[in-house]
């Protein structure tokens, strides 16, 4: 007999929630510890951050990733110490171009740590981002040791652009959960600040758009003067636009003409590694690559009205608001 067993679905399902939660701070523990040996400071962005601030009632939260933000001239060295705990890059082989721009994911089995040198939403350059968002942190017992998280204002500015990133589909539906809770927990006072330095981020327009995403913090947008337009890329990434909307924008705000160039061609023509991991008959020799280039392209090009007409959408809320 389980532990679990003659529980209700909705308590087994809280208790699966719980241990995922603690196996994840338990790793958190444990690389910003290895950090902290090597000399990196690393902040907490979600995880326990998040539970422990809004979900003080018992109520769950899963999570099973954990979300580091380091100076971006620290990167090397807290790629190595991820390096020496045994983890990986979750693709390997593939290109930092193919992957987030804020972001790259390391894997462990299946613990993963995502490995943050900006935040999704943020116009500034990732070293001015660092120097704002590190300036004002707390401290938080987890896993037998302390951790770095972000203080209230910015906690609260990363659970807004977090559901501008997610959008109000399925993705989005724990982080409007987030959402719904701030509303409730943080004062108008705490968000006033956030609001202050969103503006100094250059990220009031994403949070803008993410606090429109749910009914219990829409109001805000307008109490903290924030920006009814939006960069373009936020608008499609909050209303789910397909890829290859989201990939094209990625490319055109790439700072520099060489730089546009790579990432558009990168994102046209994948590494092996990447197509491999999309596509799982890539695995099978040449002709299983070409079949999944096939694939991709058949794929790209039914999303092709849908993108034309999401880029249009985007570009011409934009302007209606300027």
């Amino acid at each position: 007999m389980t532990p679990w067993a003659g529980a209700s679905a909705h308590t087994v399902d809280a208790r699966r929630l719980t241990a995922l939660a603690l196996g994840t701070d338990r790793v958190a523990g444990e690389v910003v510890g290895a950090f902290q040996g090597a000399g990196v400071r690393a902040v907490l962005l979600k995880g326990a951050a998040i539970s422990t601030w809004l979900y003080g009632d018992g109520a769950p939260r899963g999570y099973n990733d954990v979300d580091l933000l380091v100076a971006p001239d620290r990167w090397p060295a807290a790629e190595a110490v991820l390096r020496d705990l045994g983890f990986d890059l979750a693709m390997p082989g593939t290109s930092p171009l193919e992957e987030a721009p804020h972001a790259r994911a390391w894997a462990r089995g299946a613990e993963v740590v995502d490995l943050h040198h900006t935040v999704w939403g943020v116009g500034v350059p990732p070293a001015r981002a660092w120097e704002l968002l590190s300036a004002e942190t707390q401290t938080l017992a987890l896993g037998g040791g302390h951790v770095e998280v972000l203080d209230f204002p910015a906690r609260a500015l990363h659970v807004a652009l977090h559901a501008a990133h997610n959008g109000a589909g399925g993705r989005g539906r724990k982080s409007l959960r987030d959402l719904a809770r701030a509303a409730d927990r943080v004062p108008v006072d705490v968000w006033r600040q956030a609001a202050s330095l969103a503006r100094d981020l250059d990220a009031d327009g994403a949070m803008a758009v993410g606090l429109r995403l749910h009914p219990a913090t829409a109001h805000l947008a307008d109490t903290l003067s924030l920006p009814s337009r939006a960069p373009v890329a936020v608008t499609l990434q909050s209303t789910g636009a397909p890829t290859l909307a989201v990939g094209l924008l990625i490319a055109a705000r790439a700072p520099g003409v060489k730089a546009k160039v790579a990432t558009a061609a990168r994102r046209i023509v994948p590494t092996p590694a990447c197509m491999r991991a999309r596509y799982p008959i890539a695995a099978r020799g040449w002709p299983g690559m070409a079949i999944a280039h096939v694939l991709r392209w058949a794929s790209l090009a039914r999303q092709v009205p849908a993108s034309v007409l999401a880029i249009g959408r985007a570009l011409w809320s934009r302007a209606r608001w300027a």
